[in-house]
């Protein structure tokens, strides 16, 4: 029970440091500020509908980018596969971006 406590405590003793210092000037506002100004930021974003206006926009951009860039790449892929001599040309191309992280 003390260890649940603890990984609830220690956060929250956080935050409160966080809001403190922030709150007495030891940390700038533009950089950090209060979690208290976050929280009430969030629900104004939220009541406003912003937030989900923002957010709808964002996630359509996803998509839209994975689908530019999976149809083609699908498409060059089964050509790769189904035509050797492609494959051959294009696989050291496609091994050279094996390192290069997914996210990027």
């Amino acid at each position: 029970m003390a260890e649940r406590a603890l990984t609830v405590v220690g956060p929250l003793a956080l935050l409160a440091l966080w809001e403190a210092l922030s709150r007495g000037g030891w940390l700038h506002p533009i950089f950090f500020p209060p979690p208290s100004a976050i929280v009430g930021t969030l629900v104004a974003l939220v009541a406003s509908g912003e937030l989900l206006a923002h957010t709808v926009v964002s996630a359509l951009r996803i998509v839209v980018g994975f689908v530019a860039a999976a149809v083609p790449a699908v498409a060059l892929g089964m050509v790769m596969g189904l035509l050797r001599p492609v494959g051959l040309l294009l696989m050291p191309a496609a091994a050279a971006l094996y390192p290069i992280p997914k996210i990027a």
